[in-house]
């Protein structure tokens, strides 16, 4: 069967790309010229080891992701495979699969994917990435949020794409 693949919208990856190269210059800045800013100790702290190393990576990655594009959703006989960000899931099998519905979060619109186990799901998972969809679980939030903005079409739409394809398709 066909599967339904979905690459990340080049001009979003690059708004992210260009706005983490923002982010870590801002950041630079405040680092170097920590007096002139008037930063404390741990602001200047909180910039050098958390702004700069997070939108570095962010950077790094977004980058990548432009240079080697690689699809964002698989939809396929086996399942829903999630791979637009570097904590992404990965495969959540059709068996698996509790729920799917769409979310706004703040002014954000996410596609949610709930396992039917979470916790079997999650020990699946590498360590941070187990650590960090904890995180969202234990704060009200599904284990896997794919965000509308990295994607080329609407959360809605993905959504029905996905139900549809389950109906005609999956095992």
């Amino acid at each position: 069967m066909n599967e339904v693949v979905i690459f990340p919208s080049k001009f979003k990856m690059v708004l992210l790309t260009v706005g983490a190269l923002i982010f870590v210059c801002v950041g630079l800045a405040f680092a170097i010229w920590r007096n002139e800013a008037g930063l404390t100790f741990w602001e200047f702290a909180f910039m050098a080891w958390v702004v700069i190393p997070f939108f570095g990576f962010s950077f790094l990655y977004f980058g990548y992701r432009l240079i080697v594009p690689k699809p964002a959703v698989i939809v396929s006989q086996q399942g829903i495979f999630y791979n637009s960000s570097p904590l992404s899931a990965g495969l959540v099998k059709w068996e698996e699969l509790a729920e799917i519905y769409v979310h706004n979060i703040n002014i954000q619109r996410y596609l949610v994917i709930v396992p039917l186990d979470i916790e079997a799901f999650l020990q699946r998972q590498p360590i941070f990435k187990r650590w960090l969809m904890k995180i969202n679980v234990h704060t009200g939030f599904a284990p896997i949020n794919i965000p509308q903005f990295t994607l080329r079409m609407k959360a809605d739409e993905l959504m029905l794409r996905i139900q549809e394809y389950r109906q005609n398709h999956a095992g």
